[in-house]
């Protein structure tokens, strides 16, 4: 979606499976780790009670990302 500007405080990521069931996120690396542009930063999305990394290569992910508007 672009024109829709939103600030708040992020307090969940999950991210939204195929079958309907959601994966909470722990981590989201930074933009350039993303692409691999960060020596220092493995671009790892990690899973929150796991700590697991994801696989995202492949089909495009959809997340939900809660936000605090009152902070």
């Amino acid at each position: 979606m672009s024109g829709i500007e939103v600030v708040g405080t992020v307090v969940n990521i999950e991210l939204l499976l195929a079958d309907g069931a959601r994966v909470e996120i722990a981590r989201v690396p930074s933009g350039s780790a993303l692409l691999g542009l960060n020596p220092y930063d493995d671009g790892a999305i990690v899973t929150r009670w796991t700590e697991e990394a994801l696989d995202m290569d492949g089909a495009p992910q959809e997340f939900l990302v809660t936000l605090d508007l009152a902070r």
